[in-house]
């Protein structure tokens, strides 16, 4: 019998976001582990950790929890007992989160780091830091050809036409991108980017 900690991971929504729950028994290392693996929030309403579908990454979160805590993803798994409507209806994008990540430039990501540490210094929320360096690695992997400095407002329209609106990622992605982009190149101090229109 599995005695480790098990984790129950569920598809949801939450104010109206598509969101993965996060379900576990009270455990307060648990929850230190899980937060600082996902960009998660807690939710009164439901009683547990929840993450934006956008941002969750079951292959990250396995490869970190691998061998310490029972992960239960069957929830996740297509329902075979739905039609193909109902199946497809709460789909989200079809990109490989990875894969854009990858891209990344070392230049990039050093300065992405440094605007973290930046953030961590200014007391920024967990949350907030986290999830302005995820939405920042997912906007300059997509750019992985160009510099910061390179970047003009009609490069972040394409990527929310692109990349946001052709994945049907939702408002709050979009949003969360447009400001970890503004507070990004605010930190640059070397450029200033309008993205108040978007």
């Amino acid at each position: 019998m599995n005695k480790r900690p098990q984790i129950m991971l569920e598809y949801g929504e939450h104010r109206q976001q598509q969101v993965v729950f996060v379900r576990f028994a009270f455990n307060r290392e648990i929850s230190e582990l899980v937060k600082n693996i996902l960009p998660v929030r807690w939710s009164r309403t439901h009683g547990c950790w929840y993450v934006a579908r956008e941002n969750f990454d079951l292959n990250q979160l396995f490869q970190q929890l691998r061998g310490k805590i029972w992960l239960d993803y069957s929830a996740l798994k297509p329902n075979k007992n739905k039609s193909p409507q109902q199946e497809a209806a709460p789909a989200k994008s079809s990109y490989n989160l990875n894969a854009v990540k990858v891209r990344l430039s070392a230049n990039v990501k050093a300065q992405i780091q440094h605007f973290k540490i930046w953030m961590e210094q200014r007391r920024y929320a967990t949350n907030t830091i986290k999830t302005y360096v995820h939405q920042l690695e997912i906007f300059f992997g997509y750019y992985s050809n160009c510099t910061p400095e390179d970047i003009t407002k009609e490069d972040v329209i394409r990527f929310n036409s692109d990349f946001i609106i052709k994945n049907g990622l939702s408002n709050t992605f979009q949003n969360q991108t447009v400001s970890a982009l503004k507070q990004f190149f605010k930190f640059l101090t070397t450029k200033s980017l309008n993205v108040d229109a978007l």
